[in-house]
């Protein structure tokens, strides 16, 4: 992992709740666009909501701490 990488894993776990952590943050390009996957894990499992919310979450952590630009998914 990178330094923006592991920032962004450190910014989600540290709101993250429900004995959800983030275990892996990776940003990859193509044509252009960045691609930021981020996986979760959980000793109760992961449902679609916490993929959901934890989505929202990366995304307002991304935004304001500006780990890149506005052109990703």
């Amino acid at each position: 992992m990178n330094e923006i990488e592991e920032n962004i894993m450190i910014k989600i776990n540290e709101l993250l709740t429900n004995d959800i952590s983030a275990i892996h943050v990776g940003i990859f390009s193509n044509s252009g666009v960045k691609n930021i996957q981020i996986m979760i894990e959980s000793e109760k499992g992961i449902t679609v909501d916490d993929c959901a919310k934890t989505s929202r979450l990366a995304e307002d952590i991304i935004t304001m701490h500006k780990f890149v630009d506005d052109n990703y998914n």
